[in-house]
């Protein structure tokens, strides 16, 4: 009987992980954990429980299948961002998205793979993960700065600008 147990809990762990693999982006998932991404990430709706279970505390999921706990509101600007209905972009700008966690093939993924403020930092055929991009790097006064581990840039005021006079 003892052996029986075994072997049906060894099926079932590795029917789980084929059966997650199947589902959820459980490379997207790896990459995030083994990289420093900003936090406050934007997820496919069905895939929001998943992304907390395996994230948190490291990210901020925003929003995921328990639609009671988070009301009409919220649910309405995340299929707005979703389905790219209007004043989509205001809905990641105003909770501050800096990553996106989506299925490929979704308005959403094809619209930021053709805004510049927007950059694949993973890939596969479940998943696409963006980064936001600064909106430019090329302000006078700045110059760019890689965080460590991060590969996004960033623009930090330069020391040397500052000593400049200005014209007016």
């Amino acid at each position: 009987m003892a052996g029986f147990a075994v072997t049906r809990w060894t099926n079932l762990v590795h029917k789980q992980a084929r059966t997650e693999a199947d589902l959820f982006p459980t490379q997207a998932v790896e990459f995030l954990h083994s990289h420093t991404i900003p936090s406050r990430l934007f997820v496919y709706y069905d895939w929001g429980g998943y992304a907390i279970w395996k994230l948190y505390p490291q990210y901020r999921v925003f929003v995921d299948g328990r639609a009671d706990l988070y009301g009409d509101d919220l649910l309405r600007q995340f299929q707005k961002a979703s389905q790219l209905r209007n004043g989509w972009e205001q809905v990641l700008d105003r909770w501050r998205v800096e990553a996106v966690l989506v299925p490929p093939s979704g308005a959403l993924a094809q619209s930021l793979l053709l805004d510049d403020r927007w950059h694949v930092e993973f890939r596969d055929s479940h998943a696409i993960l963006f980064l936001s991009t600064p909106r430019s790097t090329k302000v006078a006064g700045c110059r760019e700065s890689y965080p460590a581990g991060h590969k996004a840039k960033k623009c930090v005021p330069d020391p040397s600008e500052s000593a400049k006079p200005t014209r007016n």
